[in-house]
């Protein structure tokens, strides 16, 4: 092997003139390509040829070998202060549109001459024999590479973005992904650019980078996303809702902070399933908060029962008063339970009665009746709406204390005997 520069230099020019040839005659690497050819076309002679390479083979593996060193030459320097460019608009325009605009600059680069000459170099490199194991080593070396650099510019992207990989996803099955999909359509461009409309490769990459990206401290599974968010009317019509209430009640600290940041996997990881099932129980993470909130019936029919020989009215409006104390401090689930009972209503006979799953009415129906003489039906429909005055004025009006919501609530029940 020639160590001098003038050595290193002949061996280059034998390279490239080797490439010029197997580019016009457009067949795998030197097919139908001699040794005189070579010679001739880069002004040596074929002594001079097999000095460097003794076989045409030689010469072949040292042309996959040199495209591959100068395809492996990233700079990646340069590639992260183009990524925080993005990344910095990023912060202002929205991840999608970041997406997009690295795609079309991407995809602009993939169609570019240069690219095409070397996209076809590589495919005549794909059509190596078999037998040409070295070769193909060599090509899975730079694939990988090109899968690093990718991977190493979206974990940047990630990390500063505050984002993380939906599940089961990583970020290099992203980068695979993506540089799998940029190669194919290339391919495809090359045979027939009406195949492949301008801002497909844009619109993919905008899609697949939405769907398998989730913010930081919003867990995302993958099932969440083929669910769709979609809301069923009822969980599933096989399960009493009685059964699912007791596993909810530990889960009420997922909403402390509010329903919306709370997702499907966050829910499922709690309750140790996956985001389908939790569907397939429940129908969705609102109507968990809102079963969540039944551990607070106990203290409402304890506080109802706590002064009973002190009448009717101190019973009731201890009852009341506790359901606003606790309301207080658990709106988000206060005001998901509220939402959900009035849908429940709506969906009348189907789906699932958080009356029922709930039985908030039921903890003050006893101090209630000693109040009026109403039949048992206006009662309980009595009952339903202290709870849901009480609910709703406690969770909406953070400000008022439990005794003045309690008061307002109260004013519903006649006082008649």
């Amino acid at each position: 092997m020639p160590t001098t520069s003038k050595g290193a230099a002949t061996r280059r020019r034998i390279i490239d003139t080797a490439w010029e040839l197997s580019d016009a005659c457009d067949v795998p690497l030197l097919g139908g390509v001699s040794l005189r050819h070579v010679a001739q076309a880069a002004d040596l002679s074929p002594a001079a040829i097999t000095y460097h390479f003794a076989t045409m083979d030689d010469l072949a593996l040292a042309m996959v070998e040199a495209l591959v060193e100068e395809l492996c030459d990233v700079k990646w320097p340069a590639l992260v202060e183009t990524i925080d460019v993005l990344l910095d608009q990023a912060a202002e325009a929205g991840v999608a549109v970041v997406t997009r605009l690295a795609a079309d600059a991407n995809w602009a680069a993939l169609i570019s001459d240069q690219e095409i000459t070397v996209q076809r170099r590589l495919t005549r490199c794909y059509a190596a024999r078999g037998d040409h194991v070295r070769v193909h080593e060599l090509l899975a070396t730079l694939h990988r590479s090109w899968v690093d650099t990718v991977t190493l510019l979206y974990e940047r992207t990630i990390e500063r973005l505050e984002l993380q990989v939906v599940d089961p996803f990583t970020t290099r099955d992203i980068a695979q992904a993506l540089s799998a999909l940029g190669e194919g359509l290339k391919v495809r461009w090359m045979i027939d650019h009406d195949v492949v409309r301008p801002g497909l490769f844009g619109d993919v990459a905008v899609a697949l980078v939405s769907s398998v990206l989730a913010a930081e401290s919003r867990p995302v599974a993958l099932d969440e996303i083929a669910i769709g968010l979609r809301r069923p009317d009822a969980g599933r019509d096989d399960v009493d809702p009685a059964s699912l209430v007791a596993a909810t009640g530990p889960l009420a600290p997922l909403f402390a902070d509010g329903i919306g940041t709370t997702t499907l996997t966050t829910v499922g990881r709690a309750l140790g399933c996956g985001p389908t099932e939790v569907v397939e129980r429940y129908g969705s993470v609102r109507r968990v908060a809102a079963l969540s909130f039944s551990r607070h019936v106990e203290p409402v029919e304890t506080a109802s029962r706590r002064r009973r020989d002190a009448g009717p009215e101190v019973a009731l409006a201890d009852a009341v008063y506790e359901l606003a104390r606790l309301t207080l401090g658990d709106p988000h689930c206060a005001l998901a339970l509220l939402q959900e009972r009035h849908e429940s209503l709506l969906a009348g006979t189907s789906g699932w009665d958080l009356h029922a799953a709930v039985p908030l009415g039921p903890a003050i129906v006893e101090p209630l009746g000693a109040l009026v003489h109403d039949g048992a039906a206006h009662l309980d429909e009595l009952a339903d709406v202290v709870v849901d005055l009480t609910l709703s004025a406690a969770a909406a009006r953070q400000g008022r204390s439990p005794a003045e919501v309690a008061e307002r609530s109260l004013r519903l029940v006649p006082r008649v005997v």
